[in-house]
């Protein structure tokens, strides 16, 4: 399986987690549904969206779990990812109110658990490692696309220069 799919059905499943185990939040299941669908996309769309603008650094800070629960949230890539939830759920129809006390109460909680992932050293979760980020660029990830502009410049350099 891939790391993409891995940290969004973590994602998904720890977001259901909470959110069964919250009672004033009184969402109906498909209501949860919605919610934890709506976390696992936006944080593989922000870490993803990180990785193909070069922020390795700023992921592998992240998700090296130096944050503390409350601390990860003035991050700035959680604060992008708050925004990209926060508006997904306005687009399941729950109210701004609803949403932004969500993603205050859940988010971090959410994103603890996946640090935890990262920072582990149980062999179950070797396949969250910081060293595989560039894998979310998808297709060749971060290496093919550098791959693929140093080829391009090395061919205009051989077309400059007469073949």
């Amino acid at each position: 399986m891939l790391m993409l799919d891995q940290i969004t059905n973590l994602v998904k499943n720890q977001a259901s987690g909470y959110l069964k185990g919250q009672t004033e939040h009184e969402l109906n299941d498909e209501q949860v549904e919605g919610v934890a669908d709506a976390a696992g996309a936006s944080i593989t769309e922000q870490l993803q969206k990180e990785v193909m603008g070069g922020n390795i650094s700023g992921l592998t800070g992240l998700l090296g779990g130096g944050s503390s629960q409350s601390g990860i949230m003035s991050n700035p890539i959680v604060q992008s990812i708050m925004g990209l939830f926060t508006s997904k759920l306005g687009g399941l129809g729950l109210g701004a109110g609803l949403a932004s006390g969500l993603g205050a109460s859940m988010m971090p909680s959410v994103l603890s658990g996946l640090t935890s992932k990262f920072t582990s050293t149980d062999s179950a979760d070797s396949a969250f490692d910081v060293s595989n980020l560039a894998g979310l660029a998808g297709g060749g990830g971060a290496g093919g696309m550098l791959g693929g502009m140093l080829g391009g410049v090395t061919d205009k350099l051989k077309d400059a220069a007469g073949g």
